[in-house]
């Protein structure tokens, strides 16, 4: 065989190689889509919220594969720390057109003397814009901005 037959050979080898591990890291739905709201009616989506308020995430994967998962949502503060972080494992047996999940956040008040101290009822880190990270299996799938004002 020379050396073009060979070189040929070599080139479709890692063609067919670097195919089969872009199929493996291709997630396995056709599409992620969030919204934020502040009632379970989901409703009216919203980007602004008063830290009062239950912050809700709603998710859909759409044509979501069988197999098992976690999704991780990571809540982060204006300055990028992780506030909370929820966890929900499942798993499927055949392909779901539409699945949908939600998590939420409150955020903490002071407590009773910090709030006699200071005259606020909430820590100044929770105004801003925030982040909510979401993770299938470990790796990002999504992420949405929101303010707290």
């Amino acid at each position: 065989m020379g050396w073009k037959t060979g070189g040929l050979l070599w080139l479709a080898l890692v063609s067919l190689l670097f195919a089969g591990q872009a199929l493996a890291s291709s997630p396995p739905f056709a599409s992620v889509q969030s919204g934020l709201y502040k009632d379970t009616t989901f409703a009216e989506a919203v980007t602004a919220f008063t830290p009062y308020e239950k912050i809700y995430l709603l998710v859909e994967l759409q044509q979501l594969q069988p197999g098992k998962y976690t999704l991780t949502t990571d809540w982060l503060t204006p300055w990028g720390e992780l506030e909370h972080q929820s966890n929900y494992s499942f798993e499927l047996t055949k392909t779901k057109p539409l699945w949908k999940a939600y998590s939420w956040l409150n955020l903490w008040k002071n407590g009773p003397v910090k709030r006699l101290l200071t005259g606020e009822d909430f820590k100044k880190k929770f105004y801003g814009t925030w982040t909510v990270r979401l993770f299938l299996n470990g790796k990002q799938i999504h992420n949405q901005s929101f303010d707290v004002q």
